[in-house]
């Protein structure tokens, strides 16, 4: 077998979980490959070193911040005042309903395209017979405000030729 399919045999072995068969083949490679056999027994010291170590028994000083960590880990969390229940929520709510007031009036108010399309034209045909008025001699005004209709007929042909 190869070196690295010996190391799962090692690990096994290590583990106390290796088959008869196995160890046969990990001894046999490792009577022939003294890198692996070097390995196993540092691995195998490592694991002898970690197995007999004990743990130190805690001090009375770790033990008092042990129970003073769990105590204030357990202890009751405190309510927020009343009004920092009630008053946070009432003004989201506020804020939500004055927005929603805004928007509602404010698109109330707007004109639609079409309604500005309108009074633009209303607004340039206004400004078309007070240029026409203007442009008019004395003259010609006075003949034309005793027969008003020839005005506004006038008027209506100029329009159509701008």
């Amino acid at each position: 077998m190869k070196c690295k399919d010996i190391e799962k045999l090692m690990q096994e072995a290590l583990a106390g979980e290796i088959a008869a068969a196995d160890s046969e083949i990990l001894d046999r490679h490792m009577a022939d490959c003294a890198s692996c056999a070097s390995e196993y027994n540092s691995l195998l010291k490592t694991v002898q070193i970690v197995s007999n170590r004990t743990a130190p028994d805690p001090t009375a000083q770790e033990w008092r911040r042990l129970r003073a960590g769990i105590r204030q880990a357990t202890a009751p969390v405190k309510q927020p005042y009343l009004w920092r229940r009630t008053l946070v929520p009432a003004l989201a709510l506020t804020a939500i309903i004055v927005g929603l007031a805004l928007f509602v009036f404010n698109d109330r108010h707007r004109q639609t395209p079409s309604a500005n399309v309108e009074s633009n034209l209303v607004n340039e045909r206004l400004m078309i017979k007070e240029q026409l008025i203007f442009e008019l001699d004395l003259e010609d005004l006075y003949a034309y405000n005793q027969e008003e209709s020839d005005l506004d007929d006038q008027l209506e042909e100029l329009e159509w030729m701008l």
